[in-house]
């Protein structure tokens, strides 16, 4: 998908590797404590896993937030629910 930010067009995928650090990021919208330094290694891997290319640093919170909302509506439309709960067979 192609997002814009201030202007700046990024072509963004949902990698299956960025799953984890996406689902850690979601949590902190409810999370009372979550660690700082998992945040911060979260948004990179989310950056890195799914932008193509370089992110201009005034666009990262933003594009943040757009690749967010679009996990949450992927997972919702798959899953019924925004936190999915994985079988063991599923492990």
């Amino acid at each position: 998908m192609i997002v814009n930010v201030n202007g700046r067009e990024y072509r963004v995928r949902l990698r299956a590797a960025a799953w984890p650090h996406l689902r850690l990021l979601s949590s902190a919208f409810t999370d009372e404590v979550v660690d700082e330094e998992k945040l911060k290694t979260a948004e990179e891997k989310v950056l890195k896993y799914c932008v193509e290319g370089d992110v201009h640093p005034d666009d990262v919170d933003e594009l943040l937030l757009k690749i967010l909302a679009h996990f949450a509506r992927v997972v919702s439309e798959e899953f019924g629910t925004f936190r999915p709960t994985f079988s063991a067979a599923g492990r």
